[in-house]
C-alpha cells in the first residue's frame, strides 16, 4: 500500500480552504469599499459642478435678458409694422438663445372674460378655443374657463363665492378657482377638465398678458390664427409664405398681396393685429452640466419708444442638471 502524503490529508486541507475563503471575502469587501468611495467622489464632483454651473447659468440668463431688452429697444420691436419677420427676433451664441415674441402671437385667455371685448370678439374667442383643443381629447368646455375667470361671481351677493367654488370642492389637493384674471398661462392646467394638457403646449398657444383678444398676423402659429379666423384657411399657404419672406406691414396687404375678398377681409380685420406693446422674451442657457429656461414679460410701447421696457413678470420655466459623467451607457448632455 502506498503511504498517503500530508497533502492528501483532509484535516490538513481544511485550514487552507478557510484561509482562501477569508481572502476572497476580504477582497470583495475591499472592492465594495473602493467602489463606494469612488462613487461618492464622483457625486462630490458632480454636486460641485452643478452648483457652479447653476450659478453661472443664472448670471448668463441675467446678461441675456439685458441683451434682449437692448434688442427690443434698438429694433423698435414694439411695432411689427416694420415687417419684423420671425427670424429677426432670435439671437443665439455660445449656448445662449434669446427669442423675442409679441405676446399677442398667442391667444389671450384673460380676454375671454367680459367686459374685455365687444360681443363679436367674445364670440370669436369662444369658438376659437374648441378648435385649438379639438385634438387634445379633453372633457372640458370653455364655460369652465369662464367660471375660473369669475363669470357669475359677485362678492357682494351672498352665496356667490360658494357657488363658484363648488366644482372644486372634491379636488385634491384642495384649491379654489381664482375668480379673476389668470396670472400665468399654466394656470389653465388648474381649471377643471384641463389638467391633462401638456404645459409646453399651453405655453406655445396661450398668454394671459394684455386684454386684447386679437392675434398677431406676423407671428401667431397657424393653429392659433386659423382657430380665431378660420376664413383664412384657404389662403393660409400664401399668407404664411408672404409673412415669412416679407412680413406684413399693413393689414391691407391681405387684399393687395394675398387677394383676400373685401367682405372676408372686413370679417377678420377686428381679430388680427400687427403691433404689440407687450412682449415675451424666452432666454435659454445651456452649459455642459446645467440647463435653464427663463420667461420674461415686458411692456414696451411704440409711442413711448424712448422709455425703457418695463418688466411685468419673470419665471424660471426649467432649471435642471445635465449628465456630465457617462454612466452605464448614458451619454453626457450635449449642446
Amino acid at each position: 500500500m502506498t503511504p498517503r502524503s500530508k497533502n492528501d490529508d483532509p484535516r490538513a486541507m481544511q485550514p487552507r480552504g478557510a484561509i482562501l475563503v477569508l481572502v476572497l471575502v476580504t477582497l470583495i469587501l475591499f472592492s465594495t469599499l473602493v467602489l463606494q468611495v469612488s462613487q461618492r467622489a464622483v457625486h462630490v464632483v458632480e454636486d460641485h459642478t452643478f452648483l457652479v454651473q447653476a450659478l453661472q447659468a443664472e448670471l448668463q440668463a441675467e446678461a441675456a435678458l439685458a441683451k434682449a431688452l437692448e434688442m427690443l429697444g434698438q429694433s423698435n420691436a414694439a411695432s411689427s409694422s416694420d415687417g419684423g419677420r420671425p427670424e429677426s427676433w432670435t439671437w443665439q451664441e455660445d449656448g445662449i438663445r434669446i427669442i423675442v415674441m409679441p405676446a399677442n402671437a398667442k391667444l389671450n385667455l384673460n380676454a375671454l372674460h367680459p367686459p374685455s371685448l365687444p360681443p363679436q370678439g367674445m364670440q370669436r374667442l369662444h369658438a376659437a378655443l374648441p378648435r385649438i383643443l379639438q385634438d387634445e381629447a379633453l372633457e372640458a368646455e370653455v364655460q369652465d374657463i369662464l367660471l375660473w375667470l369669475g363669470l357669475g361671481y359677485d362678492p357682494n351677493k351672498p352665496g356667490s363665492e360658494r357657488r363658484a367654488d363648488r366644482p372644486y370642492a372634491e379636488v385634491q389637493p384642495n384649491y379654489r378657482p381664482r375668480k379673476g384674471a389668470m396670472q400665468r398661462p399654466e394656470e389653465l392646467l388648474l381649471v377643471r377638465g384641463f389638467a391633462g394638457l401638456d404645459p409646453d403646449w399651453v405655453r406655445e398657444r396661450f398668454t394671459v398678458w394684455g386684454r386684447d383678444g386679437r392675434v398677431n398676423l406676423n407671428f401667431a402659429a397657424s393653429d392659433v390664427l386659423l382657430a380665431l379666423a378660420p376664413e383664412l384657411e384657404a389662403y393660409w399657404p400664401a399668407i404664411d409664405r408672404y409673412r415669412t419672406e416679407q412680413g406684413f406691414r399693413s393689414t391691407d396687404e391681405l387684399m393687395m398681396q394675398i387677394r383676400l375678398p373685401m367682405d372676408l377681409y372686413q370679417r377678420v380685420l377686428p381679430h388680427i393685429a400687427l403691433e404689440s406693446d407687450i412682449f415675451e422674451i424666452s432666454v435659454e442657457v445651456r452649459l455642459p452640466a446645467w440647463y435653464e429656461m427663463h420667461r420674461v414679460i415686458v411692456e414696451h410701447s411704440a409711442i413711448l419708444a424712448e422709455t425703457p421696457p418695463r418688466i411685468l413678470a419673470k419665471d424660471i420655466l426649467e432649471s435642471r442638471p445635465l449628465d456630465i459623467i457617462p454612466r452605464r451607457g448614458v451619454q453626457t448632455g450635449a449642446m
